[in-house]
């Protein structure tokens, strides 16, 4: 029972602010018994500038042992979460140019600045096609309007990322651009049918799958032509297993 514990806590990745833990002493005393005890397999990473995320990502991989696996979303790079750091554009900017080359570089000129934070999985790309003019979440994030140009460019992001060293993640599984809701607060429904899910949202999830994303994140959306059970994604068998896993062939990591 003892092992199955410690393999289920290193699949759990706690907020982990910064500032805080060099503020706040309950807080870093929290943080600190998580890794003592192992029971959390590494943190995704929020608030405070690249030099503090820098010095407190070394202090606790050092009372780790090098074990810890950091996260953060740095889409557009790190100052998305970090400001200190290059500012690149948006992905609507770098769909918009059709440069798939150029998105290439950006995301391994990320991957640089991630690296030396010490954060080695970027939560990014966004894969969503931004079919919904009125989306709060999504918009310029997204790398375009056409499946097709979402998905070139997803796949050259994922290379320019795995290829500079950090683990890339397609979001948000199976498609979050044709919303009017932000799913941080409700609960987003993909009304489209299955035949328009295959030809529209699903397309990029499937050229980086197949062009080897490390890893997939599934939306807190609704998507009743795969689940009509009204469960969201992030909860659903038929979303996870069925879909991404069994029938589209993912064997990497979700989130």
């Amino acid at each position: 029972m003892a092992e199955r514990n410690l393999l289920l806590g290193q699949s759990i990745f706690p907020r982990l602010n910064c500032a805080q833990y060099r503020a706040v002493a309950p807080y870093r005393d929290t943080i600190t018994r998580m890794i003592e005890s192992k029971s959390v397999g590494g943190f995704v990473v929020f608030d405070g500038d690249v030099d503090t995320v820098r010095l407190v990502l070394e202090e606790l991989q050092k009372l780790a042992g090098g074990t810890l696996l950091f996260a953060a979303d740095c889409e557009d790079g790190v100052t998305m979460r970090f400001p200190g750091g290059t500012e690149f554009p948006s992905m609507m900017a770098l769909g918009r140019s059709g440069d798939v080359a150029a998105t290439y570089s950006v995301a391994r000129s990320i991957a640089r600045e991630m690296r030396a934070l010490g954060i080695y999985w970027n939560f990014a790309p966004v894969a969503d096609v931004n079919t919904n003019p009125d989306n709060p979440i999504i918009n310029i994030r997204s790398f375009g309007e056409r499946a097709e140009q979402v998905g070139d460019h997803a796949h050259a992001y994922v290379r320019g990322m795995q290829d500079g060293g950090i683990i890339a993640c397609a979001k948000h599984f199976p498609g979050h651009g044709d919303t009017e809701l932000d799913s941080h607060r409700e609960l987003p429904v993909i009304a489209g049918d299955r035949r328009r899910l295959e030809s529209v949202e699903l397309a990029p999830f499937r050229a980086t799958i197949r062009n080897g994303v490390k890893s997939v994140m599934v939306a807190h959306i609704a998507v009743p032509a795969i689940d009509p059970s009204g469960d969201p994604a992030s909860l659903s068998a038929p979303v996870v297993s069925g879909l991404l896993r069994d029938e589209m062939g993912f064997d990497g990591a979700i989130v």
